[in-house]
């Protein structure tokens, strides 16, 4: 398959949040997107796909071979060939990509996280780094920038974490911090059931504010004359807002099923927030 189609497909297929975030975005800038956001997948993908820890180490070590073999000019998987001819145009440090890897790599070590202090580096380099790479391919000339795209990547990665809870949870894993589920008096075995109790929405709003509020002060630290640049990364941060308020009007039911936005729905905010992004408005 052409490199590109396969980053599409992997990561920003027709229908996707991520498609939506790069509507009429230039041909360039969308495909350089969509191979870091499909290298973010892949990787990522390594622990959840893999039962045995050893398995998955193995793989992440190919992959911080791959990215070594990319700025050797050699890439082999389809996703490092899409993104090699865009790192002329936009250098990435590869050592983020390695702290990427080194992110993924931290469950198959820690099952839980004592507390939000011991979360936040998983975060940081799960969230924060492919965002800030994402900031850097779109180009700034404010490196206030990379403050918003730090905060934004924590704000996605607290989501994902939250959205994906009862999926790890039956993996044997926990990316909500150990003292929050204490404070709570949420057993970690009613994760991996169905029951949304009154105390597991009282857990999930707790994180669900923390999230809302990451989000907002991202938005407040990207410079206005910036905005029109990180436009792609204003419609995710947009859409994840639109998100977390429909999973709090549905009752915080992240046990039972996935919220989505509609289709209609996400395709008339995206069209808003581009067209106010054009106009360096938020």
């Amino acid at each position: 398959m052409n490199p590109d189609l396969y980053c599409v497909d992997k990561a920003t297929p027709p229908g996707s949040l991520l498609h939506y975030c790069l509507l009429s975005t230039e041909p360039d800038t969308r495909a350089a997107l969509s191979a870091l956001w499909a290298l973010e997948r892949e990787i990522g993908d390594v622990p959840r796909e893999c039962r045995e820890a050893a398995v998955a180490q193995a793989k992440l070590d190919w992959w911080r071979e791959e990215i070594e073999r990319l700025y050797a000019d050699t890439p082999r998987h389809p996703v490092t060939q899409a993104l090699a001819p865009h790192l002329a145009r936009r250098p990435l440090a590869r050592d983020a990509f390695v702290e990427l890897i080194d992110g993924v790599a931290m469950p198959l070590e820690y099952d839980i996280y004592p507390s939000l202090a011991q979360l936040t580096p998983y975060c940081h380099r799960t969230g924060s780094t492919p965002t800030q790479l994402a900031s850097e391919l779109l180009g700034y000339q404010d490196r206030a920038v990379l403050r918003f795209a730090h905060e934004l990547g924590m704000a996605l990665a607290l989501l994902h974490n939250l959205r994906e809870v009862r999926a790890d949870a039956l993996r044997g894993r926990c990316f909500i911090p150990e003292d929050e589920l204490q404070r709570h008096g949420v057993a970690f075995e009613a994760l991996q059931g169905t029951d949304t109790t009154p105390a597991v929405q009282a857990l999930f709003g707790q994180q669900l504010a923390r999230i809302r509020e990451t989000l907002a002060r991202a938005l407040s630290l990207l410079p206005q004359t910036e905005i029109t640049s990180q436009r792609p990364l204003v419609v995710r941060a947009r859409l994840t807002g639109a998100l977390i308020d429909e999973m709090e009007a549905d009752g915080l039911r992240l046990l039972e099923y996935r919220v989505e936005l509609t289709p209609l729905r996400t395709l008339w905010l995206a069209w808003s927030a581009h067209r106010r992004a054009r106009r360096q408005r938020l």
